[in-house]
């Protein structure tokens, strides 16, 4: 079985975060094989230096556990938002971070669902390409171009990094049908702080990266590219200050489409993960 980091992990109950792989792909509107995106993410994984040098610590020994993967690629996009609901739900009532691997923006609503039942004040910050607030596209209304819509109905949120977005979207963002904000890309690159982010956050988040976020000549494997994004500094800098201000109670990383010949894409996610959990950590200790 493939793990994080590919080291010896630790047993589950001596774990301060689980990492849990879904590679669910059945609602994907353009390019394929974000199924494969779990797997390429802990094989890059494997190629990490274990201590982390912006936090001066080595996360793994803090307990870091992946679940074997579940074969859910044959249920509903609505049937697999509650497998994850159930997997995420375990996790946190046995006291550890929930870290989601996917497989498209889909599966992001069923774990935010099961945050906000713990943590009723939860928001949830959106890094992403995308607003994702169609209320159904191509006959599902749990298509990952529905995401935010879905993961809305549980908690606020703040999408940052947004550039594309449809005039039904906007329509139902400017009639406020979903309770959040968007902040483009433009509006985020003006800002001369984070403070105006951080403080429409409640003090407990969910953190849901979409690798489209990023520009697509740092995460070029995604299913929707999308020009213009998130450079690695930036992005860092604001997880860096959100985690630092808030309390992380979970997040994911999904819709990343790994390409053949090129691991640019996966080693960059998992430097990602690896280092938020870092930050978490360091956190909370």
């Amino acid at each position: 079985m493939k793990t994080f980091l590919d080291i010896k992990q630790p047993p589950y109950e001596d774990s301060r975060a689980v990492i849990i792989p879904f590679g669910y792909e059945k609602t994907v509107s353009y390019l394929k094989g974000t199924s494969r995106g779990p797997g390429a993410i802990m094989e890059a994984s494997s190629q990490l230096e274990l201590y982390d040098i912006q936090t001066d610590s080595e996360p793994h020994l803090m307990g870091i556990h992946t679940l074997s993967e579940t074969e859910i690629e044959g249920l509903s996009p609505e049937k697999a938002q509650d497998f994850i609901y159930d997997a995420v739900q375990k996790t946190l009532n046995d006291g550890k971070l929930p870290v989601l691997l996917g497989g498209e923006h889909s599966i992001s609503a069923g774990s935010v669902r099961a945050c906000k039942e713990k943590f009723p004040d939860l928001t949830v910050l959106q890094i992403d390409a995308h607003a994702d607030l169609r209320d159904s596209y191509e006959g599902s209304k749990y298509s990952h171009a529905c995401a935010m819509s879905r993961i809305a109905e549980s908690a606020p949120y703040v999408g940052v990094g947004i550039r594309s977005v449809g005039t039904e979207e906007l329509d139902a963002f400017k009639k406020k049908r979903t309770a959040g904000e968007i902040i483009t890309v433009d509006d985020f690159r003006r800002l001369n702080n984070f403070k105006s982010i951080i403080d429409k956050l409640t003090e407990n988040i969910y953190i849901t990266i979409d690798a489209d976020g990023y520009d697509p000549s740092i995460i070029p494997g995604v299913g929707t590219p999308e020009p213009g994004g998130l450079t690695y500094q930036e992005t860092d800098n604001l997880l860096s200050e959100v985690i630092t201000n808030r309390n992380v109670v979970g997040f994911d990383f999904v819709e990343l489409r790994p390409i053949t010949g090129e691991v640019r894409s996966e080693f960059t996610a998992a430097k990602i993960i690896y280092k938020i959990i870092a930050r978490i950590f360091r956190k909370n200790n």
